[in-house]
């Protein structure tokens, strides 16, 4: 019997050829940390080494160089392939390396010996976006692009006093509006120092500012920020800048019966459109940076904002200013976005009616087997006494996981 009658058909990426032989290499990477004074090393697991197979493989006959050339196009070609090996079935691999040994005995043939690694699919990084960010972003954008409107469109130059009058008057009614949403929240110290000044500013600075529109933007948008800073809590924010978002719906609309009133009515508009604008800048900016603890926390947000900013961008489309209608509704799509996919995997709540009368720890270990989150309860229910938290009464709690 010759050798010839041992061999075993195999292929590689289509190339057929015949196999006497095969080996497999396997095993695990493993680390060795030999250390001084110690009889025993450690060894660290690193993960499974990559096989390998050594085959070796025959193309046969008087037409063998044109087997010989298409294997070894096959071989050197880029990238993983199909191995169809004898005994171990169809395999992903790449080729280490190779040789070729040929001989005229026999009628003809070349025989190869290949190293083939597995080759395993790529590993792709998952991509998320960073959509806390892009609000962030869409409120920069916002923010810019509203100074310069309003530096374009506010001006008391050329006009008779009662058009900067009217223009302090407005100031004087915005500064008391900060000054109410800052009483609303527990900034003090520097922060409220820092608010006091900004807002001080408005008024006492007031005749130069309505003659210098680029600095009453500049000064309207740091008092809205210093105001920002003095919001510890999201329910601070809610309070104290959310109504900021719809400022001035109250206000008296000017009759423009002349061109100054004309202007006088522009200038209350784009007072009215810049606070409006500003707050909603601060207002994007702290929800982009705000750390949800559940589900419904995250929509409770969500909705809150998402309603104020619908009804400045409504009431904007309303007066004709297609333009701010459509920087409030970027500024909201941005928004949910944003708070959607952050939300999204967080814990939900629901409702646990303890039994009797008893500890919250006891309650936070019973839910969780975690005595810790005992604060986690107390806090989110308001709990006056935890040592004796009422049974029969529905409390708030996260979801465990």
């Amino acid at each position: 019997m010759s050798w010839r009658d041992n061999l075993q058909p195999g292929s590689f990426r289509g190339v057929g050829f015949e196999v006497l032989s095969a080996s497999a290499r396997k095993g695990r990477r493993q680390a060795l940390f030999e250390f001084p004074q110690r009889d025993t090393p450690l060894v660290e697991d690193l993960g499974r080494r990559a096989p390998t197979f050594q085959v070796e493989a025959f193309v046969l006959g008087a037409d063998y160089m044109a087997q010989r050339d298409a294997l070894e196009a096959a071989i050197e070609a880029e990238g993983p392939g199909t191995l169809v090996h004898p005994y171990r079935g169809e395999l992903q691999v790449c080729v280490l390396d190779h040789q070729t040994m040929e001989s005229s005995a026999e009628g003809g043939y070349a025989a190869f010996s290949i190293t083939f690694v597995e080759a395993g699919d790529a590993a792709t990084p998952a991509v998320t976006a960073d959509t806390a960010a892009a609000a962030r972003s869409a409120a920069s954008d916002l923010s810019s692009g509203s100074s310069a409107t309003f530096s374009e469109t506010f001006t008391t130059t050329g006009f008779p006093a009662f058009v900067p009058a009217a223009a302090l008057s407005l100031l004087s009614t915005l500064a008391g509006a900060y000054a109410a949403a800052a009483s609303l929240t527990t900034g003090a110290g520097a922060q409220l120092a820092a608010f006091a000044t900004a807002n001080a500013v408005l008024t006492s600075a007031g005749e130069s500012l309505v003659a210098n529109p680029p600095a009453l933007a500049s000064a309207v948008t740091a008092a809205t920020m210093a105001l920002a800073s003095l919001t510890s809590t999201p329910a601070q924010m809610g309070l104290a800048l959310l109504p900021l978002v719809t400022w001035g719906g109250d206000l008296a609309p000017v009759v423009a019966t002349t061109p100054s009133r004309q202007q006088e009515a522009t200038n209350q508009e784009a007072l009215v459109i810049l606070v409006r604008q500003a707050a909603a800048v601060a207002v994007v900016e702290a929800v982009a940076g705000e750390a949800f603890a559940s589900y419904q926390d995250a929509v409770d947000r969500r909705d809150e904002v998402a309603e104020a900013l619908d009804v400045a961008a409504l009431e904007a489309a309303d007066a004709g200013r297609d333009d701010v209608a459509r920087a409030f509704t970027t500024l909201r799509l941005a928004m949910v976005r944003d708070v959607t996919a952050r939300g999204g995997s967080l814990r939900r709540l629901y409702a646990y009616t303890p039994a009797q009368t008893q500890p919250a720890l006891v309650i936070a270990h019973r839910l969780y087997d975690d005595a810790g989150r005992e604060a986690e309860i107390v806090a989110r229910n308001r709990i006056r006494r935890p040592g004796f938290t009422p049974g029969g009464q529905a409390l708030e709690v996260l979801t465990n996981g």
